[in-house]
């Protein structure tokens, strides 16, 4: 299975998960978008073995429930053994998806298996 597809398991359990060309000119509910980063963050360890995910939450309904998707996916990766390696970013409002939106990024060993 894919990292990808395991990350997606895991935040699907939580809130709905877009893809980004699918995601709505409104956010209505709680939601997930998760992208590849580049893996290119350092290059003494761009060939380590990891790929690099940033999880962006949206949530129309509050600061405090932004809080809780954010401890929830935080503790859903924990528990699934995906290494979180910054969640510490700001909070903002989107006006034009007329919602509450934070990130959470992660990592996953790239595992070579052909």
């Amino acid at each position: 299975m894919s990292a990808r597809t395991t990350i997606y398991n895991v935040v699907k359990d939580i809130c709905k998960v877009h893809l980004v060309q699918n995601r709505p000119a409104r956010i209505t509910e709680n939601c997930a978008i998760i992208m590849r980063k580049s893996s290119n963050e350092s290059f003494d360890n761009a060939l380590a073995g990891w790929d690099n995910w940033v999880i962006y939450l949206y949530s129309p309904h509050s600061p405090l429930e932004i809080d809780k998707l954010r401890n929830d996916v935080r503790r859903a990766l924990f528990l699934n053994d995906i290494e979180i390696t910054h969640d510490m970013g700001d909070d903002m409002y989107d006006v034009d998806l007329k919602c509450y939106v934070c990130s959470i990024t992660c990592r996953t060993p790239m595992v070579f298996d052909y």
